[in-house]
C-alpha cells in the first residue's frame, strides 16, 4: 500500500441562496484526498469532511462572530450609558447599571434579530417577549453580581465589566437556543 502525497482538491459549492448566504455566492472548501469515512464508526457513507459539515460549521462560526460583534456594539452603548449616568447622577451606580442595560437591550434585540440570527419570523412578538423576559431575568442577576463586585473592586467600571463578562456566554446560549432558533427546512 503506497501513500502518495497529492495536492488538495478544491471544489466550488454553490449553496442555496438564502438570507444567510446572500453576500457569498460561492464557498470553496479544501478536501484532502483520503478515504472518507465516519471518524467515529468507520462507516463509509457518513463523510466527516463533507461540504454539509463545513457549511454548518462555517454558519455556526459566522453566527457566533456576528453575535460577538453586535454584543461588542451593544456593550459599548451599555458602558457609555453607564459612565454617563454615573457621572450625571453622581455615583448612583446601581440605577445607572439598570438604565444602561435597558438601553443596550433594546439596541441588542433589533441587531440580534435582524443581523446576528437573521430571524425569518414575520412578527417579532414572540421573540421580543422571550428576549425581554431574558433581559428581565438577566438584569437582576447582573445587577446583583455587580453590587457584590462593587464592594470588592474599587472602580465601578471594572466591577461592571466583570459582572457583564460573567453573563455573556449564558446570554448567547439562551438567545441561540431559546429565542432566535432557526426552524429546519422540513418544519417550514
Amino acid at each position: 500500500m503506497s501513500h502518495q502525497k497529492t495536492s488538495p482538491q478544491r471544489s466550488a459549492i454553490k449553496p442555496p441562496i438564502t438570507r444567510q448566504s446572500r453576500a457569498v455566492s460561492y464557498i470553496r472548501y479544501t478536501v484532502e484526498p483520503r478515504e472518507q469515512t465516519d471518524c467515529h464508526h468507520n462507516n463509509p457513507g457518513k463523510i466527516e469532511n463533507s461540504p454539509v459539515h463545513f457549511r454548518l460549521e462555517k454558519e455556526t462560526n459566522l453566527t457566533f462572530a456576528r453575535y460577538l460583534g453586535v454584543t461588542f456594539l451593544a456593550y459599548a452603548l451599555d458602558m457609555g450609558t453607564f459612565l454617563l449616568l454615573s457621572y450625571l447622577l453622581e455615583g448612583q451606580h446601581i440605577f445607572a447599571n439598570i438604565c444602561s442595560k435597558l438601553v443596550s437591550a433594546v439596541f441588542g434585540y433589533f441587531l440580534h434579530r435582524h443581523f446576528t440570527f437573521q430571524s425569518t419570523e414575520t412578527t417579532g412578538k414572540k421573540q421580543a417577549i422571550s428576549y425581554f423576559s431574558l433581559v428581565a431575568i438577566n438584569i437582576p442577576i447582573n445587577t446583583g453580581l455587580f453590587s457584590v463586585l462593587l464592594t470588592l473592586v474599587a472602580p465601578s467600571a471594572l466591577a461592571k465589566f466583570m459582572a457583564d463578562v460573567a453573563c455573556l456566554l449564558m446570554n448567547y446560549w439562551i438567545s441561540k437556543v431559546a429565542i432566535f432558533n432557526k426552524k429546519s427546512p422540513s418544519a417550514l
